[in-house]
């Protein structure tokens, strides 16, 4: 019935942790995945009012810059497509993490006359995010056992979902209290630092190697 059910989700989730414990690497790129989530989230949701406030546009721009975004989004989805990434996959990783942050930082410098600027950036910042999304799924495809997969993401999505939902909060009233800017620049510099600091992580770097460490 349904309690029987309920057991085996337990347990395949329960499973499913374990494994993300022993495959070398997996969990500190879990949390440098959840780390960015968080920091992006709120400037996803700001996107428009940056138009809006910091632009001073008007619907019609903040298309615009959706369009940059989501153009961005598919030429990076292409460049993952490319063959030539397969061995480096982390630090190509890493890199977009750091052109994203840098992406947030210039657009917070940006004056309010430079809305082209921002929407050639954000352009860049669309190809960056796309990238990582991609390359970050192909990694745990990579070293995971296919059966794990489905459970692995759920676990993954749904625990990065919540922090980023109190990001989004939190950053209400942030803007409310340093202005938009602020967001996009505090969080640009995380970004950028988490992508720097990941790339010391060694046993991430290993992930690059398709060893599957499996203790089965």
């Amino acid at each position: 019935g349904p309690h029987l059910m309920h057991h085996s989700n337990w347990q395949e989730l329960t499973e499913c942790w374990h494994t993300l414990r022993r495959t070398m690497g997996i969990l500190p790129l879990f949390v440098c995945f959840t780390l960015v989530t968080f920091v992006l989230m709120p400037v996803f949701t700001l996107f428009p009012f940056m138009t809006l406030l910091h632009f001073n546009g008007n619907i019609l721009q903040m298309g615009v810059v959706e369009m940059g975004w989501g153009s961005g989004a598919l030429l990076g989805r292409l460049v993952v497509a490319c063959k030539a990434l397969k061995s480096k996959q982390t630090l190509v990783m890493y890199t977009a993490y750091v052109i994203l942050g840098l992406y947030l930082i210039s657009a917070s410098y940006l004056p309010s006359s430079a809305f082209i600027g921002f929407v050639c950036l954000t352009f860049t910042g669309g190809i960056a995010y796309s990238i990582y999304h991609a390359l970050f799924i192909a990694i745990i495809q990579q070293n995971l056992a296919s059966d794990m997969l489905g459970w692995t993401f759920s676990l993954i999505f749904s625990l990065s979902t919540f922090p980023s939902m109190l990001g989004i909060v939190a950053s209400g009233y942030w803007v409310e209290a340093w202005g938009i800017t602020s967001v996009f620049m505090i969080s640009g510099w995380v970004m950028f630092l988490i992508g720097v600091g990941a790339n010391f992580i060694s046993s991430i770097k290993r992930l690059d190697n398709y060893v599957l460490c499996y203790l089965l």
